[in-house]
């Protein structure tokens, strides 16, 4: 799953996401359109914040 879809299927917003995950809501709107690529630190705190429903694999290309 992306992250975009994982934010619309559970109704989050990137705000929250981002608290959740240490970062900003502008890195994470970065991600959702592929305009930004994330450190290996980075992408697991997201994953973690998502529960791993969007994987590490998922946030890299």
């Amino acid at each position: 799953m992306t992250l975009d879809e994982y934010l619309k299927k559970n109704r989050v917003r990137q705000s929250c996401l981002a608290t959740l995950a240490g970062c900003s809501q502008s890195m994470i709107s970065l991600v959702t359109t592929g305009r930004s690529q994330l450190s290996p630190e980075k992408v697991l705190r997201i994953a973690e914040a998502t529960n791993f429903e969007v994987t590490p694999h998922e946030l890299r290309p």
